[in-house]
């Protein structure tokens, strides 16, 4: 809930909290409760999209050596991802920030 209420914001300060809300929720989550919930990922392939988020969010609000932590984080993270459309997508996705961070 916390990464879509992320998009919503207008300010990109707000946007960040809540990524960053996010990030910890996740950190929290076991592979049970996501089966629980009806999810067969595991709490791994969260974390590439988690960390992209909160890499754009500091981007915009201007903080960009945040920016590069979440984007060396989230590359990572990609191998808890296959090499499937979402995987590839997502490293798409993580080339273009750090074109946007410079």
């Amino acid at each position: 809930m916390a990464h879509a209420l992320a998009d919503l914001q207008d300010d990109p300060r707000d946007e960040l909290r809540w990524d960053l809300r996010a990030l910890a929720l996740a950190d929290r989550l076991t592979d049970a409760d996501l089966a629980a919930a009806g999810m067969s990922v595991s709490t791994e392939a969260l974390y590439p999209s988690l960390h992209l988020n909160a890499g754009e969010a500091y981007r915009k609000a201007g903080d960009l050596d945040g920016a590069r932590r979440h984007l060396v984080l989230g590359r990572a993270a990609l191998a808890a991802l296959g090499a499937d459309p979402y995987g590839g997508m997502l490293t798409d996705d993580f080339t273009r920030l750090e074109v946007r961070i410079g």
